[in-house]
């Protein structure tokens, strides 16, 4: 077979004989090399997707040495001043372009700079609203009802208008309407448009009658932010020892615990019902004992993560009516604690 390619204005001529003419649009062309071939995909005047396979030795004109040879004159037919510089460099004249060689593009990995975010599952109990602003690295809060404040509470505060999220923990009981916190407060909250969500995040409850969710967003699914959770972390805490055919130090369960995410469809992500059913899912997992000197506690802690292409290669993203949940369908109150933690960033346009 004796390939002909010719450049064009708008688009490259691919002539493989026996009337096989391709006329591929140099905005949409693709190319790779694969299994000692080059392979052309893009759309064409022939058909709405284009792809074939040859190798430069069947290739007339232009005459190429290599694959990578090829690859490069190819791509130098998309620009705008077509020069070729060995055999896997082009040029539009002003920017060099290096071609790997299998082909592709070579690409820089940058870490993001998005918000990072890290916040436990939570269960959301009782809302209200505050009576001032916050104060910047202030440690209270004063609020319009005290009900479902608790020492060591999970507390949350979020301004949809201004997209702005806080969450902490209570420290002692409620001095009148005043609430003091574990961190500073790192924004000033107005008095309109903030709510002030309580609740809790340890998940050791008995949902064997009732399902009890627990949920990423402090305020279920209304924040108008998207969210890119990479992995979570899972910790579980134990009066006795635990083994892999427990859940916890409990026996195996019935229903389990699953992970799904919700945007108007329930997705389940897991389910485990053991501590093996876990340790088979996550990349890494420990146990502990309170019987080691530097531990002190029987329990255990698992890693899940969703992101890097050594692991599953993706985020979960939770857009503004999404939400990432975890559902309790058997009684843990056994348990001594049993809490995860979702971390990634913010998703900003």
């Amino acid at each position: 077979m004796a390939i002909n390619i010719t450049d064009q204005t708008t688009t490259i001529k691919f002539d493989l004989g026996n009337d096989q003419v391709y006329h591929i649009d140099k905005s949409t062309l693709s190319i790779k090399k694969r299994f000692g071939k080059v392979a052309i995909f893009g759309d064409s005047d022939a058909e709405v997707f284009t792809k074939f396979k040859f190798r430069y030795s069947e290739v007339a004109t232009p005459v190429s040495t290599s694959n990578d040879d090829l690859i490069a004159i190819i791509l130098s037919y998309k620009v705008s001043t077509a020069t070729v510089i060995g055999n896997v460099q082009i040029t539009d004249g002003s920017t060099t372009l290096k071609i790997e060689p299998n082909g592709s593009m070579p690409v820089t990995l940058q870490d993001q700079t998005t918000p990072v975010v890290i916040v436990p599952f939570n269960r959301i109990t009782n809302s209200t609203t505050i009576t001032a602003p916050t104060v910047v690295d202030a440690y209270t809060i004063t609020v319009a009802s005290t009900t479902g404040f608790i020492d060591g509470g999970f507390i949350g505060l979020h301004d949809d208008a201004n997209l702005l999220v806080w969450f902490g923990y209570q420290v002692g009981a409620p001095a009148g309407n005043v609430i003091t916190v574990d961190r500073p407060i790192d924004a000033i909250f107005p008095t309109s448009g903030t709510e002030v969500d309580v609740g809790d995040t340890n998940m050791n409850v008995d949902g064997s009658s009732t399902t009890q969710t627990f949920s990423v967003r402090p305020h279920g699914t209304d924040f108008p932010v998207s969210i890119d959770i990479t992995r979570i972390i899972i910790t579980i805490y134990t009066d006795t020892a635990v083994d892999l055919v427990k859940f916890g130090d409990l026996a195996r369960l019935s229903k389990g615990v699953t992970l799904r995410k919700t945007d108007g469809e329930n997705v389940n992500i897991m389910n485990w019902k053991s501590n093996g059913e876990l340790a088979g899912m996550c990349f890494d997992m420990n146990f502990y004992a309170s019987t080691n000197p530097s531990q002190g506690q029987d329990g255990l802690a698992a890693r899940l993560t969703f992101a890097g292409q050594s692991k599953m290669g993706v985020t979960v993203r939770i857009g503004q009516d999404e939400d990432l949940e975890l559902l309790i369908n058997d009684d843990l109150t056994d348990l001594a604690e049993f809490k995860v933690i979702a971390e990634g960033s913010l998703v900003l346009s």
